[in-house]
């Protein structure tokens, strides 16, 4: 079987003889070219890699196939996941893109080159497999998923609480879409509270107190890792909800007062006052009188906290009341403090002499 690709060209010398006398003669035969060799291209695949958002018509490869039977080589594409994507010259080979490409949108696409020789007989082809890999770029910041995050905790809270887990999602891959957490700026509450650069867990690090600070606002930013680095803002607001964690406090701790004998019934005698920080009911205080006044001399107004007497005094029958007010809030559970109440009744000259005898008989 003769084959042009591997040789052209036979010399041959024909010898020609009648028996007697012989003669010669040189034979030159060429072999032609019958286009039985498809295209070979110089890799089994093809892998190329460009960037996103890289501008159309970037250069993107070039395949290359030859031909043995010294046929030009025709390319195209003969699949392709959107004939929009890709473009390639006819004669070189060369790949070009279409458009620029997002690596979030897709990261790799697979087309079909085929070459085809010119043969005049008949074409001969062949397909080679292309995988465009699109690089990724820092071209997303991280995203949270609220803009501000408002929040109510006890102001009794452990240390360490984490009061909420905060999280951004960024879109691109590996480094670029690694995402770390910090405490961007504070208006009130740096010291107060931290976040986890890691899982963005936004936690106490001192006690709280809502009588000192009602309500802290904290700035967190989301950065990832790429180059240049992308970052995001959000806005935590913690609003501190109150506990019965205050004893009323009466403006003083002792009291001393005097009071007249035989004065009317309801006679006021002294009026408290007592403050609690806390709100509410935590902070609302009644008034009761818890010791001292057995035979119930005295009441007091357990909203406005005026002590008054109940009835008439009488020194004579006793000149000191020792008593004991405490003020209640309403809170759960309930808390309190005492004051001592000293009361000395004044005597008035209520009462006219008495002999001790009725008669007195006396002999002289």
């Amino acid at each position: 079987k003769l084959d042009a690709e591997t040789r052209s060209l036979y010399e041959l010398v024909v010898l020609a003889s009648d028996g007697t006398f012989n003669n010669t003669a040189s034979v030159s035969v060429y072999v032609l070219n019958a286009n039985d060799n498809r295209p070979i291209f110089g890799q089994t695949a093809y892998h190329f890699e460009i960037e996103e958002n890289s501008p159309s018509t970037v250069y993107v490869g070039t395949v290359a196939a030859i031909d043995r039977d010294n046929q030009t080589v025709i390319y195209s594409i003969v699949s392709n996941t959107n004939q929009s994507d890709f473009t390639i010259d006819s004669r070189t080979g060369q790949l070009n893109a279409l458009r620029p490409f997002d690596y979030e949108t897709a990261a790799v696409y697979h087309l079909t080159v085929r070459a085809t020789d010119q043969g005049l007989r008949s074409l001969q082809t062949t397909d080679v497999n292309v995988t465009v890999t699109i690089l990724d770029l820092n071209d997303n910041q991280p995203v949270f998923n609220a803009s501000v995050y408002r929040l109510f905790i006890n102001e009794d809270l452990l240390l360490g609480y984490t009061v909420v887990s905060l999280y951004a999602a960024d879109a691109d891959s590996t480094s670029n879409g690694r995402v770390s957490y910090r405490l961007n700026r504070t208006e009130i509450g740096g010291d107060h509270f931290n976040v986890n650069s890691t899982s963005g867990a936004v936690f106490s690090t001192t006690s709280l107190d809502r009588e000192t600070e009602a309500s802290y606002r904290l700035y967190v930013a989301a950065e990832d890792h790429g180059i240049p680095k992308k970052s995001a803002i959000t806005v935590v607001e913690i609003h501190i909800l109150d506990v019965n964690d205050n004893i009323p406090s009466i403006s003083a701790s002792t009291y001393e007062t005097t009071v007249v004998e035989n004065g009317p019934a309801l006679y006021p005698v002294m009026k408290f006052s007592s403050a609690d920080p806390d709100l509410d009911e935590n902070g609302s205080t009644r008034f009761g009188i818890t010791a001292g006044n057995d035979d119930g001399h005295f009441a007091v107004n357990a909203t406005t906290g005026l002590m008054y007497t109940t009835a008439p005094l009488d020194r004579e029958y006793r000149v000191v009341y020792e008593l004991s007010v405490t003020a209640f809030d309403h809170g759960q559970p309930v808390l309190s403090s005492n004051v001592s109440v000293r009361i000395v009744v004044l005597d008035i000259n209520d009462n006219k002499p008495n002999f001790a005898r009725s008669s007195y008989a006396v002999t002289i």
